[in-house]
This record gives C-alpha cells, structure tokens and sequence, in this order.
C-alpha cells in the first residue's frame, strides 16, 4: 500500500514493502522480526534509514523519479515528518499487505480463505 506523507514542502509516496524492509535490515544491520530490534528502529538514524526505503520503494511503485539519498532524506526529517513516517510503517504493518488479505478478510497459512 502506498502513502502519501509531506516531506520538504512536497507530498510523497511511502511504501515498505517486503524489498524495502530487506534493504533497510541491510543498511542498519537489524532485524525487523526480532521484538528487541524493533525498538531499535526509534533510534535517529533507523528512522531516516526507514524513511529513504519506504521513499524510494514509494516512488518505485508509483513510477515517480527517486534522486534522494540517505542523507539528503535525514535534511527533510524533522519531529513531525519523522512521526508521519513511523505511522506509515505501522499502517503499513496492520494493513495485510503483503499477506494479500483485504480488510476483513483472513486467511489460513495455506491461504484459503476463513470464514468470518
């Protein structure tokens, strides 16, 4: 799913997807699915980390040109952005994304579907 955030006065798609999630364990060295991980992720330099992935894969999905780096992403995050882009990632987190389930809708492992 992608979102929209302001970030420089500009709005902005933001998507993790499974791409993006592997990229940024691989640029912080984390792993997202171990929970004493996952509070590092708040630290300044996991957020920015966090923030370039999901921009990058964001304007990947939406076919919008991508020239920021780390760095020039770490220049646009201020209190608020880097808050936008933490609720991103847990939308993105409770939305079923990327097991394919619609809102409402569950699945078993094997992905029948459940009935509600």
């Amino acid at each position: 799913m992608v979102k929209k955030i302001n970030l420089g006065g500009k709005s902005r798609s933001v998507r993790f997807s499974i791409n993006a999630l592997i990229e940024f364990e691989s640029i912080t060295g984390l792993d997202i699915t171990e929970p004493e991980d996952r509070v590092k992720m708040h630290k300044l330099k996991n957020i920015r980390a966090l923030a370039f992935v999901g921009l990058k894969y964001g304007a990947k999905s939406e076919n919008e040109p991508f020239d920021l780096t780390e760095e020039s992403v770490g220049d646009l995050l201020d209190a608020t952005t880097q808050n936008n882009v933490m609720e991103a990632f847990i939308d993105h987190n409770s939305s079923g994304e990327e097991t394919g389930e619609e809102e409402g809708e569950k699945k078993r492992q094997d992905g029948e579907k459940l009935e509600p």
